[in-house]
């Protein structure tokens, strides 16, 4: 069967070449003016993502949308449109690289790695110019490395007519014995899948990403489940698809970070799951976890990468519930195999030589390579984090100052309609140091006229009028029983009247004051 051209190959990968560094004339263009004002428009736009912004502005050339002071500066900017523009045509660019590459079995592994580097890092994700800036430049220097290589040089295949080359992927996919699935972690877009994937491949794995989108810390660290049940869900549902491109295959995992916590949770929640062989590095799974009571989940024993420069997984466990530090401390139980890597940060393992070196055995063989055999500690501070643990801490702080102040600690400053305080029922002996004198009132009370009735309003501060009277909330104070009122902190306006004439004092109360509600 005559072997299929790679020519329209290299041509697709030169366009999305091209597209990505004109994005990234522009992008940087946008950058360097948001820059130069970073208190004006354009710096505003730094904090910006793309795709809100591309969508708002096609929208507003539409007349779809109302007149916005940012958007109208924004907008009609050659840089903007040029970087949406572009954006939108490399994703149709990757719709024809995609198709072609479904012409090849198997697709040569530079294009696919390409075409699958640009989708998640540059089209698919919704990023800021800044970190649009840093995955263009990447997918820019992996697509000069597929042009430069040259046509007899790369991978050869083969060209059958449609179906006789979906049979064949088929087939192609059964006789696969072993894939490896990978799942990422939080704050993190999967660059790594593309990096060691291609090791993989050549030591005779499939290799299989899963992709839950960019998790937040927001997300992380919440302590309800539905954020993280969302995400376990979601990679189910690829991992089942994984199971049907593969019959028959035993199936791996690589899991870093969140993604472990992923892969512990699939393995108590589903009992097909059927894991050949799993990698843990930069667990958050907690120690604790019961793995004992799912060994017929997987096979052998989990192993687990620890970094011993590693902080994330016990801060992870110090700030919020549900997390452990495994990837700081190690499980040091049975069916987990620790390997301990001294200096070894949370990103550490993600790189093609780790996965040669110390990966590839284990899910070829199950054969452990040793790595550091006397791991060091971790800094102090860490250590102190996972006794005194940061969530403890706080709600100890919060109980002792509604204890200590009686919950006015965690009272706004303002009130409104609350500025009366509590009223509490006493005689003047009960309110002042000095029965007979005005020790909580100004000076200036004591020369009111007898008789007078007295009002409490609090002051605001607006644009127009420094000071006015707050008239919502405005207390009426008793003109027959005495009686006492606890102010809050704040500034305040007493009002007498007598005859139908008022007479003003304003005063700062600048903590909790008793004074006094009668006649005077």
């Amino acid at each position: 069967m005559p072997p299929l051209d790679q020519s329209r190959l290299l041509a697709l990968a030169k366009k999305c070449h091209d597209q990505l560094v004109a994005i990234e004339a522009a992008n940087t263009r946008i950058i360097e003016r948001g820059r130069a004002r970073p208190d004006g428009l354009w710096g505003r736009m730094l904090n910006e993502t793309y795709n809100p912004i591309c969508r708002s502005c096609y929208e507003r050339r539409r007349g779809n949308r109302p007149a916005d002071a940012f958007l109208d500066v924004i907008c009609p900017d050659t840089d903007l449109k040029a970087v949406c523009d572009r954006k939108w045509e490399l994703g149709e660019t990757l719709e024809t690289y995609r198709k072609r590459l479904a012409e090849f079995v198997p697709p040569p592994a530079e294009h696919d790695e390409l075409e699958l580097l640009i989708r998640r890092s540059v089209t698919q994700e919704d990023r800021s110019p800044t970190e649009l800036d840093g995955a263009v430049k990447q997918s820019i220097a992996a697509a000069k490395r597929v042009i430069e290589v040259s046509p007899p040089a790369m991978p050869s295949a083969t060209f059958w007519p449609a179906e006789t080359r979906e049979l064949t992927r088929t087939n192609s996919h059964e006789a696969i014995q072993d894939v490896v699935v990978l799942v990422h972690g939080i704050r993190d877009f999967a660059l790594w899948q593309a990096t060691i994937r291609p090791t993989l491949q050549r030591a005779g794995f499939a290799a299989e990403p899963t992709n839950y989108g960019r998790f937040s810390l927001v997300k992380f660290l919440a302590p309800v489940p539905f954020f993280r049940r969302w995400a376990i869900n979601e990679v189910w549902e690829q991992i089942r698809i994984v199971k049907q491109q593969y019959p028959g295959a035993r199936m791996s995992f690589i899991a870093h970070s969140f993604g472990t916590y992923v892969v512990a949770h699939l393995i108590k929640r589903n009992f097909d799951l059927g894991a050949h062989r799993i990698v843990f590095c930069g667990s958050v799974v907690s120690y604790r976890f019961r793995f004992q009571d799912y060994q017929g989940r997987f096979e052998g024993s989990i192993l687990n990468e620890v970094g011993t420069r590693d902080i994330w997984p016990a801060m992870a466990q110090s700030v919020t519930w549900g997390y452990g530090s495994a990837g700081t401390y190690g499980f040091r139980r049975p069916l987990v195999h620790d390997r301990w890597h001294n200096g070894a940060g949370h990103g550490y393992f993600l790189r093609p030589d780790f996965c040669e070196k110390f990966w590839i055995p284990y899910l070829r063989s199950g054969t452990i390579v040793d790595a550091d055999h006397n791991p060091e500690s971790p800094r102090l501070w860490v250590r102190l984090v996972s006794v005194f643990k940061i969530k403890y801490v706080l709600l100890i702080a919060i109980a002792c100052l509604i204890y200590f102040t009686g919950g006015t600690g965690l009272m706004p400053k303002n009130p409104v309609g609350s500025q009366q305080g509590r009223r509490l029922g006493a005689n003047i002996a009960a309110c002042f140091a000095n029965p007979g004198g005005y020790a909580s009132w100004p000076v200036a009370f004591s020369s009111q006229p007898p008789g007078a009735r007295v009002r409490i309003a609090q002051l605001i501060q607006t644009e127009g009028d420094p000071w006015l009277e707050r008239q919502e909330g405005v207390q009426h104070l008793a003109a027959a029983t005495p009686a006492c009122a606890i102010l809050p902190q704040n500034r305040y306006r007493a009002v007498f009247e007598l005859n139908g004439e008022r007479r003003f004092q304003n005063f700062i109360v600048t903590g909790p004051q008793a004074v006094v509600e009668a006649k005077f």
